[in-house]
């Protein structure tokens, strides 16, 4: 397998049956659980992970905040660039999903952190 490319601080995941661009919502909250549970994130975790990401994007890979621009699932503020910052990149749910999981694991350290950010305050 090959591992995404990753900045300093994020993890490497290897690409196996995960490369592919996703699709619907269901597909994409399946390739998100995984790299998840790469990362450790299972049972409380993984809830809160959903939690977060239904209130950002609902898995959806092109939703778009008319506001702000936030773009993706992980709903970044500098739009489809910043997924690769986060050793992701905006063009698949695996991606997406590996940009977002960097992203928690730098700034909040568990998706439980997230999820209090985001409950406090609409956004994580």
């Amino acid at each position: 397998t090959t591992p995404c490319p990753t900045p300093s601080g994020t993890q490497a995941l290897p690409l196996g049956d995960l490369g592919n661009v996703g699709g619907t919502a269901a597909a994409n909250k399946a390739i998100m659980q995984k790299v998840a549970a790469s990362f450790g994130w299972t049972g409380a975790e993984w809830d809160a992970l959903d939690y977060v990401e239904m209130r950002e994007a609902g898995y959806s890979l092109t939703a778009k905040n008319p506001t702000s621009g936030a773009y993706g699932m992980a709903q970044f503020i500098n739009g489809p660039s910043e997924y690769a910052q986060y050793g992701g990149n905006s063009t698949t749910a695996f991606g997406q999903a590996t940009g977002m999981c960097n992203y928690i694991k730098q700034r909040y350290g568990t998706p439980s952190a997230a999820m209090a950010h985001e409950k406090n305050m609409n956004w994580y």
